[in-house]
């Protein structure tokens, strides 16, 4: 409604959603350290025109974390344990919709886990843990997709 914006498609349309690596919390990335939080820094920069892009209503409107609702789809929703995004990101993302009470299946890795999983360790599919990933995906959609037995 913020925004103004029709959406594209009913709720009823859209079952699920598989999020892998992702940014959930665009607001959390002007304090975000490393080369990754100034690489995307710079791309909102010249997205948005102006160096503090956060402070533009669009950058205000972009942070899912903060516009998500009780009626945002089930989710899957992984990252790797070496992926700087899992713990700022998917973490917080995934607590998030669980308090708000959305269905989540999530594969997070523990710190120690070896060999270490990396930004879009799903689509690794020689390693064990991309095999992992893709077989808890299959299994989420099929859960997520099956249709009710007649009555």
């Amino acid at each position: 409604a913020a925004m103004e914006l029709a959406p594209a498609l009913d709720p009823m349309q859209l079952r699920a959603v598989i999020l892998n690596c992702g940014v959930y919390d665009v607001l959390g990335v002007p304090t975000s350290r490393g080369i990754n939080g100034w690489g995307f820094k710079l791309a909102l920069h010249a997205y948005f025109g102006v160096r503090e892009w956060w402070h533009t209503p669009g950058g205000r409107h972009m942070s899912t974390i903060d516009h998500v609702t009780a009626d945002f789809p089930p989710t899957w929703i992984s990252g790797g344990n070496a992926d700087a995004l899992t713990a700022a990101q998917s973490v917080p993302f995934a607590a998030r919709l669980r308090s708000l009470g959305v269905p989540v299946t999530s594969l997070f890795f523990d710190r120690d886990h070896r060999p270490r999983t990396p930004h879009e360790y799903q689509f690794h599919l020689r390693r064990p843990d991309a095999r992992l990933a893709l077989a808890s995906t299959l299994e989420f959609l099929q859960a997520v997709t099956r249709v009710p037995a007649a009555r």
